[in-house]
């Protein structure tokens, strides 16, 4: 369901059905993710590298 907030799903979790929201996209907590995300790339964080 798209609410004003984002949008508001179900999860389980532990059994029992949760409900979960997730930020619209345009939304502060969305556009702080994806500028971590982008920041820990680009430094190599974040990324195990195989040992063989």
């Amino acid at each position: 369901m798209n609410t004003e907030d984002g949008w508001r799903i179900s999860a389980i979790h532990n059994g029992r059905v949760r409900p979960v929201t997730v930020p619209a996209p345009d939304s502060t907590p969305s556009k702080m993710s994806r500028a971590m995300t982008r920041a820990a790339r680009r430094l190599g964080l974040g990324r195990a590298t195989a040992s063989l």
